[in-house]
């Protein structure tokens, strides 16, 4: 949850404005100390504020949402198009976005983007280095992987299996 400390801070309004018999001065700084709202406060301070519920749990509003998936729809197509420089700049942008750690399902597909585009530039190491982090993100403590992970969990793990071997053998000296 996001703090909502900014947003008054943004607005000019104090706790004691904020406050009423829905939402107590109390109840407000514990909200601000990091308490969890429940999806009624939200709505009322929201409401208040003048800003999406959605920010106060996941920092996003569903304009940014929006535009991330936008951003990632149009990485995707341009990888499809063979322009890796952009593909590459516009999942780096999303990947950048300071509250996308709300949206693992989104970071997910920026971060499989970026492998993707480093595979299809021939950077095998760096698709690597972007897979593995995944995975151990995903995969803390060596969990299973769950099987939502990937779209398509087989073709990404052909994907490591390919790119793995090339590095070996990439790595290897020559006679």
């Amino acid at each position: 949850m996001q703090s909502s400390g900014v947003f008054v801070k943004q607005r000019s309004l104090t706790l004691d404005q904020l406050a009423d018999s829905r939402l107590s001065h109390r109840r407000l700084e514990l909200i601000e100390d990091g308490d969890d709202l429940s999806p009624r406060q939200a709505q009322l301070l929201a409401s208040k504020l003048g800003c999406d519920p959605l920010l106060f749990h996941t920092g996003l509003t569903e304009e940014q949402t929006a535009q991330i998936q936008q951003d990632l729809a149009q990485a995707n197509e341009a990888l499809t198009q063979g322009r890796s420089g952009e593909a590459r700049a516009r999942f780096a942008s999303v990947v950048a976005y300071p509250a996308l750690g709300s949206r693992p399902d989104l970071w997910r597909q920026a971060e499989t983007g970026l492998a993707l585009v480093f595979e299809t530039e021939g950077d095998l190491r760096a698709a690597i280095d972007r897979l593995s982090h995944l995975l151990a993100v995903l995969a803390p403590l060596g969990e299973p992987l769950p099987a939502m992970a990937f779209e398509d969990q087989q073709e990404a793990e052909e994907r490591i299996d390919v790119a793995l071997a090339c590095a070996a053998a990439c790595a290897k000296p020559a006679n």
